[in-house]
């Protein structure tokens, strides 16, 4: 009894994702063993047979390991319907071509407050780009912009991210290079600070201490004060110390009662953009003017 691998692979380079066809030249007992093809390094995947029972096609679970040789030996145990078997079970080596990479992103920061912001992905080699726009996706889903420069993937946000909000960019393994051999799954997630980033007043231990109102991004104040909501509401002056900070002069806060500040509509920034409502207030807690008591 004899058997080959599929003529149509390339044992040289064989893709990660692609599977593996084992012909034989009879057909074949598949009761005869559970792993008609032994492959090492040791590989999950699933074994199916056409319906003559003279080839099996091996799929591997997720993919074969890039840049790795594997040594592919029919089982010893196969037999045909006839009661034959091998003299010697035929060996191959198989090695693995390397899957197309993301080199590196630019930036590579996690979060910011560029609302505008692009982002560039450099791959290790010519991509299909075809294949890359319908494998490429933002959730919460944002309008983007794909544009290349040989190997260079520019991202851009087509309307403008909302603060507070974390973007996950994900390029699915359905992206191919220009030979189409498929990628492994990347993503990546940037994160928008909020419109108010947090509040800060007096303490227990420090209650000189001035209140400020702390703006993730550079504040249109005529339009940013008036939407400003404090519930409960302090009667304080609110006077802009920069373009990100506002101040409470002298605010009477009331003793152990938690501040809820947000925006009532919509304000904008020094460039003009809108900023959107928040459903979630930032909350500042007031110290209780009770430091100790006894017994």
């Amino acid at each position: 009894m004899t058997a080959a691998l599929d003529p149509e692979l390339d044992l040289a380079s064989h893709p990660p994702y692609a599977p593996i066809t084992l012909i034989f030249d009879r057909p074949i007992d598949t009761s005869s063993t559970l792993q008609p093809l032994v492959i090492w390094p040791g590989t999950a995947g699933t074994f199916r047979w056409n319906e003559e029972n003279t080839a099996v096609t091996f799929t591997p679970a997720t993919y074969f390991i890039s840049n790795t040789k594997y040594r592919l030996t029919a089982d010893a145990a196969l037999r045909g319907i006839d009661g034959a078997t091998f003299d010697e079970p035929p060996v191959w080596s198989l090695s693995v071509t390397q899957q197309p990479l993301v080199l590196s992103r630019t930036p590579t920061t996690s979060s910011g407050s560029d609302r505008r912001q692009a982002f560039v992905l450099n791959f290790d080699r010519e991509m299909d780009r075809e294949s890359v726009a319908a494998a490429f996706s933002v959730d919460p889903a944002i309008p983007l912009d794909l544009s290349w420069d040989e190997t260079k993937l520019t991202i851009r946000p087509i309307e403008l991210f909302d603060p507070g909000v974390a973007y996950n960019f994900t390029l699915t393994s359905d992206a191919t290079d220009s030979d189409g051999i498929r990628m492994i799954d990347y993503s990546f997630r940037y994160t928008l600070t909020p419109v108010i980033t947090r509040v800060e007043g007096p303490t227990r231990t420090q209650p000189d201490t001035p209140f400020f109102i702390h703006f993730g991004y550079p504040m249109d104040w005529d339009a940013t004060v008036p939407a400003l909501l404090i519930d409960p509401p302090i009667d304080a002056e609110i006077r802009p110390l920069d373009d990100q900070t506002l101040q409470l002069i002298d605010p009477p806060l009331l003793g152990n009662q938690d501040y809820a500040f947000s925006l009532s509509a919509l304000a904008r920034d020094t460039n003009g953009d809108p900023l959107p409502i928040s459903d979630k207030p930032v909350v500042y807690s007031a110290p209780s003017p009770i430091l100790a008591f006894s017994p």
